[in-house]
């Protein structure tokens, strides 16, 4: 059995077939996500929460894998591959979903047969079940910091105060994306520039993530690189030719797939790359600038680590 917990707006109207399944209806007219998910979790008992997010497809098993997992395994959570590249709404959604599961760009391609513990990074809130007590110990989620930190920051402190996670295969599900290349690279720009923001609002947490200890140390290798092939156009040919042959191997198991997308990904990685890199860095730049403005969030974001006691 399970329920649904439906928060909408006052002037959302619900427009469903006949269904025997359970809706709870909630008027909130707040649009912040923390607030709206943990207001679901106080109006029901259950023991057990998911969450997926409203553009995203999960097997009709979905439910089934994920209590029989956490009650076999005895773990805290479970979540599981997202598959971008099976929205074929249209070519341009196909190319976005194939770049975003690459490990040359943003590090979503998994083994989907392969069981392992999931770092508090790789846990998204689209794809996601939870006991609640770990809803309880971490203080629900956070209704100050920004949308793009929700996740990450529930799932630091759920690890470090000693919750177990895993990803299954069972739990996979398909999510949409924004089709390439202007609305996929604008939702990058937005992404990225809050990473960025995010990343000096929350030191303590984002410096405990890889993507982004590698981000900072970025900025060195772009100056000498730069530096490297500014005089000599020679040079900055051979780094082109490092980066597409690192590119098309990557683009590599597409080539049997689909060879419009193989031949075209390396385009799309560079241009994401320069989309990210200039996101992040325009993120940073403004916390520097706005700093002052951000003391609500940080001081929040330091009271919940406190209260957790992480520091």
């Amino acid at each position: 059995e399970f329920e649904i917990i439906l928060i909408k707006d006052s002037q959302q109207v619900l427009q469903l077939n006949d269904t025997d399944i359970r809706i709870t209806e909630i008027e909130e007219n707040g649009l912040h996500p923390g607030l709206r998910r943990n207001l679901a979790v106080k109006i029901t008992k259950a023991e057990i929460l998911a969450f997926l997010d409203d553009d995203t497809a999960p097997s009709k098993d979905w439910l089934d894998n994920a209590v029989r997992f956490i009650e076999k395994e005895g773990v805290d959570g479970v979540c599981g591959p997202i598959f971008q590249s099976e929205n074929r709404l249209s070519f341009g959604n196909k190319i976005s979903g194939a770049a975003n599961e690459s490990i040359f760009l943003e590090g979503f391609g998994v083994d989907i047969h392969e069981k392992k513990p999931a770092k508090f990074y790789n846990i998204s809130l689209c794809n996601v079940v939870i006991k609640r007590c770990v809803w309880e110990a971490v203080g629900g989620f956070n209704e100050v910091a920004n949308y793009y930190v929700d996740d990450t920051e529930f799932f630091y402190i759920a690890c470090k105060k000693g919750f177990k996670f895993f990803s299954i295969p069972g739990l996979a599900i398909s999510h949409c994306v924004e089709p390439f290349p202007l609305r996929y690279l604008k939702k990058k720009f937005i992404t990225r520039f809050h990473t960025g923001l995010n990343s000096l609002i929350f030191r303590k947490i984002f410096w405990d993530m890889p993507s982004i200890r590698l981000g900072y140390l970025a900025y060195p290798i772009v100056i000498l690189c730069l530096l490297f092939c500014i005089h000599n156009w020679i040079n900055l040919l051979i780094f082109l030719i490092i980066y597409f042959g690192l590119a098309f191997g990557f683009s590599f198991p597409w080539l049997n797939k689909d060879k419009k997308v193989f031949f075209l990904l390396p385009f799309v990685f560079l241009l994401t790359h320069v989309t990210i890199f200039s996101a992040f860095s325009l993120g940073n730049l403004y916390f520097l600038i706005k700093n002052k403005s951000f003391n609500i969030a940080v001081d929040y974001g330091r009271k919940r680590l406190e209260n957790a006691g992480i520091i």
